[in-house]
């Protein structure tokens, strides 16, 4: 979010957990987000739709540097129900003036991440295609 403040209108590629905050910001700031594009990579797929047990994991890598290990553990272990996922696609769809503003490469297809897929406005494409794909509307929009 405060890269996009800084930036301006960029599209957004998120490798594993990095794809779900592409979708989160995507629907979060629909004008800024000129396309989001998923893709496979670690945290990709969260906790699971629903809470379970609680348990302490300690990172084996525990630095002292950014980012957090405590937190990224945290976050690839989150709750990613499907509603709250179509949600965000939901807004990205409607707000962005965008015919396909989320474009899913990831061949992993988690349960928030496959409703997400089933939405109007998401395309299914390898990432050079939606990289494409999205570097065409930004040079539409400037040309």
């Amino acid at each position: 979010d405060a890269a996009l403040d800084h930036l301006g209108p960029a599209t957004v590629v998120g490798r594993g957990l990095g794809g779900y905050v592409a979708l989160l910001i995507a629907g979060a700031r629909p004008r800024l987000v000129r396309g989001a594009v998923i893709a496979d990579g670690p945290g990709l797929a969260g906790g699971g739709a629903y809470p379970d047990a609680l348990s302490l994991v300690v990172p084996a890598d525990a630095g002292s540097g950014p980012p957090d290990p405590y937190a990224m553990l945290e976050l690839t272990k989150a709750v990613r129900p499907p509603d709250y996922a179509t949600s965000f696609a939901r807004l990205a769809v409607q707000l962005s003036g965008l015919a396909t503003p989320l474009a899913v490469a990831a061949r992993v297809r988690p349960p928030w991440l496959a409703a997400v897929v089933d939405e109007p406005g998401v395309v299914e494409c390898r990432l050079e295609a939606a990289l494409d794909r999205y570097a065409a509307d930004v040079t539409a929009q400037s040309g």
